[in-house]
C-alpha cells in the first residue's frame, strides 16, 4: 500500500486517504487500520478519524450540493485533494459547527473563499432539496448514486416511495451493531452478563442464537479484553444467518468458498463445537494471512484451514456434503458500514460480477456430494447477481433443487421464493440474499 502520511493534520491526512481508495477501492477502516499500525499518532486519533472520514464518506454528495448551490462551484472540476479538502472543511463548518479560525488554516489550499464558505451555513439544503425530484432528493440528500435509486425503483424491490426513503436511508448508515459470541469460548448468557458489568447494553436475537444487538457501548466493544482474547467478533445478522441456515452436522467437511477473512467460516466452527473440518479457500494471500491470525484468536486452528487459491481451481478434489458461497458482488447492500463503495460503484459492475458469480457458483454445485447442502449468499440487493444467478445454474442441473430455510428472517426472493432477501429498514441488517440449495442423489 503506497501512502505515506507527511504530517498530522486530520483535513489533509484524510483528503489524502480518500483520493487513495479513489483509486485502488481498498477499504476506508482497512486503510485507517494500515496507518493506525504504522504511525502512533493516527492510532492515538483513530476513532476521531474514522467518524470524521465516514460521516464525509455518507454525505459526499449533499456537500458538493450545498458548495454547489451556496456559491456556483463545481467540487467535482477540482483536483482530488481539493475536492476533498472541500468537503471535510465543509462537513466541520456545517454539520460540526466547527469554528472558522480551525478552517481557515486549511482554506487556502482549497481556492474557495471565507465568504462562500460562510454561506454554505446559510443555506437551507433541506428546504432546497423539497423542490427536487424524488429519486434526485434522495440520491443528494443520502449521498447513493441515482442509478441505484433509479435500480431499486423500477425493479420494485419497494412498494411505494414512502418504502423507497425508508430503504435508502436505511442504506446509506450507520447500521446497527451486531456482535456473534464465538460459542468455542463462552455461551451467550455469559457474554451478556460480562457485556453488562462494562456497561455495555444488548438485545439477544430471537432467531439467532449466537448473535447480539448492541443498544449501549459500541465505542467500548474493541478495547474490552474479551473482543482482544476472541470470545466475540463483529458480525452482521445478516451474514451469521448463513451458517444457521446450512445446518453443518459435526464431524463432516465444509467448504467456505471466497472465505477471508473467514467470518462464515469460524461461524461454522463455533456452532459445530469445532468438530468439523472447514477448508476456507480464497485467493487473496493477503487476506488468507488475515484469517489465519484469526483462527488462533478464536480458538478455531484445529478445525478451520485457510487455502489461498482460486476457487475455480482449487488444490483439491474430494466433494464436500456442506458448502458456502459468497463471492465478491457489487455490495450495494453495504454502502451504509462501507461508504466508499458509493464512490465507485456502477451498473457496468453488475454484468462483470454475474459472470464470475455464476461460474463459481457451477464449481460449487461440482464440488457437491450427494445430497449436499449449498448456501449461495451476497450483500447486495440487484437481481442480476441474486435471483438471476440461481435461477440459471438451477436450470443447467436437474439434480439441484432450491430449499426453504427454516428461520423465518428475510422476506421472499423475488421469482424464487424458497430464496430470502433482507433489507435494512425491515430486518436491522445490511442488505442481503440467500439460497438454500441441495444436490439430490
Amino acid at each position: 500500500m503506497r501512502l505515506r502520511i507527511n504530517s498530522f493534520d486530520a483535513e489533509p491526512l484524510l483528503a489524502s486517504v480518500f483520493c487513495f481508495i479513489e483509486r485502488s477501492r481498498e477499504s476506508f477502516r482497512g486503510v485507517m487500520d494500515y496507518l493506525a499500525r504504522r504511525y502512533r499518532v493516527v492510532a492515538k486519533a483513530l476513532p476521531m478519524l474514522n467518524a470524521l472520514g465516514l460521516s464525509v464518506l455518507r454525505n459526499y454528495l449533499l456537500l458538493d450540493y450545498i458548495v454547489y448551490e451556496s456559491c456556483g462551484l463545481s467540487v467535482e472540476r477540482y483536483n482530488c485533494l481539493r475536492k476533498w479538502l472541500i468537503r471535510i472543511l465543509v462537513y466541520e463548518y456545517v454539520f460540526r459547527k466547527i469554528g472558522f479560525n480551525r478552517i481557515e488554516r486549511f482554506l487556502g489550499k482549497t481556492g474557495i473563499s471565507r465568504e462562500c464558505l460562510e454561506e454554505t451555513r446559510k443555506f437551507d439544503y433541506n428546504a432546497s432539496l423539497m423542490r427536487r425530484r424524488l429519486v434526485d432528493r434522495l440520491s443528494i440528500r443520502y449521498s447513493i448514486p441515482k442509478w441505484i435509486i433509479n435500480y431499486i425503483w423500477e425493479n420494485k424491490l419497494v412498494q411505494d416511495e414512502r418504502e423507497l426513503e425508508e430503504l435508502v436511508k436505511a442504506l446509506h448508515g450507520p447500521q446497527p451493531t451486531w456482535i456473534r459470541v464465538n460459542l468455542l469460548k463462552t455461551s451467550r448468557d455469559r457474554l451478556v452478563k460480562v457485556l453488562e458489568e462494562h456497561g455495555v447494553v444488548v438485545e439477544k436475537d430471537p432467531l439467532l442464537p449466537d448473535m447480539l444487538l448492541v443498544l449501549e457501548g459500541r465505542e467500548k466493544l474493541s478495547r474490552l479484553r474479551e473482543y482482544r482474547d476472541g470470545l466475540f467478533v463483529f458480525q452482521n445478522r445478516a451474514t451469521a444467518l448463513v451458517a444457521h441456515v446450512l445446518e453443518p452436522r459435526r464431524g463432516e467437511v465444509v467448504y467456505d468458498l471466497c472465505s477471508a477473512p473467514g467470518g462464515k467460516a469460524f461461524h461454522i466452527a463455533s456452532i459445530t463445537g469445532c468438530k468439523s473440518y472447514i477448508v476456507g479457500v480464497d485467493i487473496s494471500r493477503r487476506r488468507i494471512e488475515t484469517m489465519s491470525n484469526l483462527s488462533e484468536k478464536l480458538g478455531a486452528t484445529k478445525c478451520v484451514e485457510p487455502v489461498g487459491a482460486d476457487v475455480l481451481k482449487p488444490p483439491f478434489n474430494k466433494k464436500a456434503k456442506y458448502i458456502v458461497l459468497d463471492p465478491d458482488c457489487t455490495s450495494i447492500g453495504r454502502i451504509g458500514h462501507s461508504p466508499e463503495i458509493r464512490l465507485w460503484i456502477t451498473p457496468v459492475d453488475i454484468a462483470r460480477m454475474v459472470k464470475l458469480q455464476e461460474k463459481l457458483l457451477e464449481k460449487a454445485v461440482w464440488l457437491g456430494a450427494r445430497g449436499a447442502r449449498i448456501v449461495y449468499s451476497t450483500c447486495t440487493i440487484t437481481l442480476e447477481e441474486n435471483e438471476g444467478v440461481v435461477s440459471r445454474v438451477l436450470g443447467k442441473y436437474s439434480m439441484l433443487r432450491l430449499v426453504e430455510p427454516r428461520i423465518p428472517l428475510g422476506v421472499p426472493g423475488i421469482g424464487l421464493r424458497e430464496t430470502r432477501r433482507l433489507y435494512p429498514h425491515l430486518h436491522r441488517s445490511i442488505g442481503f440474499f440467500l439460497a438454500l440449495l441441495e444436490l439430490r442423489g
